[in-house]
């Protein structure tokens, strides 16, 4: 379906609708969509100038989006109303700069790509800095740019580490595990990596570049690294690129799943 806005990033409630972070959508900030394109309804009366980007829901109902244009994060109920918000612009540990995505583990902690900073930041849900991973560079567990971000059912950590042409994989408290998907301008001379998310075994990655913007779809297990979420310890780390479900072919993912 057609949404009449600029869409930044989406998110499923866990009532089956869609929530948009939108942009020149009049003064909202988020819009609600049923499965068939209907909209539910759009929430926020002075956000023209917000400039949101990144979405998600946690597990208690709340919606956390990010804006570049204050650097900060944006909580709201579960009926779509604005809690609270936290962050401003700079370099220190409560600061962002360009905070694009984020993402909230099984505790609710919200996980930020704060991509300005060449880092990612973990905060609990009323804002408290618990963890800040990584800095500038292109060695294991170091960002250029990271964007997309994910968390899955063992609460490690994905990272589209976008300028660096790669995903990496980091334990709950930031531990680097591995980097998955690497050298991603083979598929392009600047297509670098937007997203990420796993489902079923595969993980999902969003590429983009000048002519090119497509999924790749990998295999992937990941159970390897439910035990260093328990006990923190580093696994061996694959190497290269994973073997590769081309999507259009032999993947057993559906776009729905997706």
């Amino acid at each position: 379906f057609v949404c009449d806005c600029s869409i930044r990033d989406i998110a499923v409630t866990a009532h089956g609708s869609i929530l948009l972070a939108v942009s020149r959508a009049g003064s909202a900030i988020m819009r609600e969509y049923g499965y068939e394109g209907n909209v539910i309804a759009s929430y926020g009366s002075f956000y023209k100038y917000e400039n949101p980007f990144g979405i998600c829901v946690s597990r208690m109902g709340k919606v956390i989006i990010s804006s570049l244009q204050h650097n900060n994060i944006h909580i709201f109920t579960e009926r779509k109303k604005p809690s609270f918000k936290f962050g401003s612009r700079g370099s220190g540990s409560n600061h962002f700069l360009l905070p694009y995505y984020v993402a909230v583990n099984s505790r609710d902690d919200i996980v930020v790509s704060d991509s300005g900073n060449h880092r990612l930041k973990i905060h609990k849900n009323d804002g408290t800095v618990l963890h800040v991973i990584g800095q500038q560079g292109s060695q294991s567990g170091e960002f250029f740019y990271p964007q997309g971000v994910f968390v899955d059912k063992h609460d490690n950590i994905y990272v589209a580490d976008a300028n660096n042409f790669r995903v990496q994989v980091f334990s709950p408290e930031g531990e680097y595990l591995s980097t998955p998907v690497e050298n991603t301008y083979e598929f392009g001379v600047d297509v670098k990596p937007t997203n990420v998310i796993v489902v079923d075994n595969r993980l999902v990655v969003a590429l983009r570049g000048t002519r090119v913007s497509l999924l790749q779809i990998y295999d992937w297990d990941d159970s390897k690294y439910s035990q260093s979420a328990k006990t923190g310890r580093k696994q061996p780390a694959p190497g290269g690129l994973l073997g590769c479900c081309c999507p259009c072919l032999s993947s057993n993912l559906s776009y729905d799943d997706i």
